[in-house]
C-alpha cells in the first residue's frame, strides 16, 4: 500500500494512504497529519489523494499561505502526480512519497446498473479509541427500544450514528444523534415535529422515511431509519470520477427527478451533498432531508470534520433556504463528477464560503485539462450555480429539460461521427 514517510523528532513514521479519501497534512487536529506548531503551515495545508483520471497519487496544495512544494518546487492550485521518492515539504517538514502509480483496490460501482446485493457496506465494531467523550455514548450490546447497538456506522464533531439490529428477526435500523445538547424544550419539540412531518406512507418513494425520532437523554436529538445496503453518490464519486460526460448526464438526471419528486411535495433538502443520495436497484433515494434549516441554527458548524463543499451561497450566509439551494449543491455534484475534482477548495471555512458566494466557478478545463464537454453542459453546470438564487433554473423540469437536450446534442455528435 502506498504510503508517506516523515521524520517526526528522529522517530521515523509513516501513513498510509486509502485510495477512497484524501489524506490531509496541516496544522489542524483534524488532519491525517498534524503539523501543530510547526511554522509557515496552515490548518489545511494540503492533501494527497487517489486520482482515478490519471490512475495515479496526487498532491493538492489547499490555498496554503506559504505553499506546497514538490521536489523543492512550489506547486500551482493544479493537482501534481506522485512518484515513487517524490518529497513533499510542508513548512520545515518533508515527506517522502513511497508507492506505486497502479490503482488501489477502489471497488468500482455502476450505479445505474448495479446489483445491490453485490455491495457490503463495512461496518466496524465500536473500538474503545472510538468513542466519544459525551454522555450520550451507546456501547455495542446496549439494548434500546426492543433493539440493540451493533455498530458505531460514523461519529463527527456533530453527530454520532449507529447501527441497530433486532436479533430476533433480520430488521436492523440507524440511528443518528446529534451531539450538541438542546436545553431548550422549545427547540427539541420543533425537532420532533419535523421529524415526524417525514414518516408514513404520504412520503414520496425517491424519500428514506424517517421511522422515528426525537429526544433521548433529555436533551439530544435524534432520528432513525430502516438501514440500507447501498452504496451512496459520494463512494460512486470516490470510485470512478471523473465520468464521461454521458454518463454523468445519466446520473445527474436521475437525482433531479428525485429532487423534483421532492419539491411536489414541498420537501427540499438544504444541505444536498454526495453522501446524501443513495444508488439501489429499486431506484435512487434521498436521506437525511428536511433538517438543514434546525441543523443551522441548533448545531454547531465545524470546518474540521464538515467542509462545505457543496453548500449554496444562501447556506453559508444565514439566508432562507429553498428548492433551490439543492440545485446549486447538485451543480456543484455535476461539477465533481465530471472532472474529479471539487471547483473551489480552502483552507477555513470562512475562504470557502467567499469563494462560493463571489468566486466565479472555474471552467472544467482549468481543473482537469483532460476532461472535455460540451458548452451545453457546462453551460447547464453554470447556471445552475449561479450565486443569486433567483438567477438559476425556475424549475426543475427546466433543468430536466436541459439536461436532455444535452444528451441528444451528445447524440447526434455520435451519430455524425459514425
Amino acid at each position: 500500500m502506498p504510503y508517506l514517510e516523515y521524520d517526526d523528532h528522529g522517530t521515523m513514521k509513516r501513513i498510509n494512504l486509502a485510495g477512497d479519501r484524501e489524506t490531509f497534512i496541516g496544522r489542524d487536529r483534524q488532519c491525517h497529519i498534524c503539523l501543530e506548531g510547526v511554522p509557515q503551515v496552515s490548518r489545511r495545508h494540503c492533501a494527497v489523494y487517489f486520482n482515478t483520471n490519471l490512475n495515479a497519487y496526487a498532491l493538492a496544495d489547499m490555498h496554503s499561505t506559504n505553499g506546497t512544494r514538490l521536489n523543492g518546487v512550489r506547486i500551482n492550485q493544479k493537482d501534481v502526480t506522485l512518484s515513487d521518492g517524490d518529497t513533499i515539504q510542508v513548512g520545515a517538514m518533508t515527506f517522502i512519497f513511497r508507492g506505486t502509480t497502479e490503482q488501489p483496490d477502489v471497488k468500482m460501482i455502476d450505479p445505474l446498473n448495479m446489483d445491490p446485493l453485490s455491495y457490503a457496506p463495512v461496518i466496524p465494531s465500536v473500538a474503545p479509541g472510538m468513542q466519544k467523550n459525551f454522555s450520550s455514548d451507546l456501547s455495542p450490546g446496549t439494548p434500546l427500544d426492543g433493539m440493540v447497538v451493533s455498530a458505531l456506522l460514523s461519529a463527527c464533531d456533530a453527530s454520532v450514528h449507529y447501527l441497530l439490529t433486532r436479533h430476533d428477526s433480520e430488521q436492523r435500523s440507524t440511528m443518528k444523534i446529534f451531539k450538541k445538547p438542546q436545553d431548550d424544550p422549545l427547540v427539541r419539540r420543533e425537532f420532533s415535529g419535523i421529524i415526524g412531518g417525514f414518516q408514513g406512507s404520504r412520503l414520496p418513494k425517491s424519500l428514506l422515511p424517517y421511522t422515528g425520532g426525537g429526544v433521548r437523554g433529555g436533551e439530544f436529538c435524534y432520528y432513525t431509519t430502516d438501514f440500507q445496503e447501498y452504496p451512496s453518490l459520494a463512494t460512486m464519486i470516490s470510485a470512478r470520477a471523473p465520468i464521461e460526460e454521458k454518463r454523468a448526464l445519466a446520473i445527474v438526471y436521475s437525482i433531479a427527478e428525485i429532487l423534483d419528486d421532492a419539491n411536489r411535495s414541498r420537501i427540499f433538502h438544504g444541505h444536498l451533498k454526495p453522501s446524501k443520495i443513495l444508488y439501489s436497484q429499486k431506484g435512487s433515494l434521498l436521506i437525511g432531508y428536511g433538517l438543514a434549516e434546525w441543523l443551522r441554527k441548533h448545531t454547531e458548524r465545524n470546518f474540521r470534520q464538515r467542509p462545505e463543499w457543496y453548500a449554496s451561497p444562501e447556506y453559508n450566509s444565514g439566508e432562507e433556504l429553498t428548492w433551490k439551494s439543492d440545485m446549486y449543491s447538485l451543480g456543484i455534484i455535476f461539477y465533481q463528477i465530471l472532472t474529479g475534482v471539487l471547483p473551489f477548495r480552502a483552507d477555513t471555512e470562512q475562504e470557502l464560503a467567499r469563494m462560493h458566494a463571489e468566486e466565479p466557478l472555474p471552467f472544467i478545463k482549468d481543473r482537469n485539462g483532460s476532461v472535455k464537454v460540451t458548452s451545453i453542459t457546462e453551460g447547464v453546470i453554470r447556471r445552475m450555480t449561479m450565486k443569486n438564487p433567483k438567477n438559476r433554473y425556475s424549475s426543475w423540469n427546466e433543468i430536466l429539460f436541459q439536461l436532455k437536450k444535452a444528451n441528444s446534442r451528445l447524440e447526434e455528435k455520435d451519430q455524425q461521427s459514425s
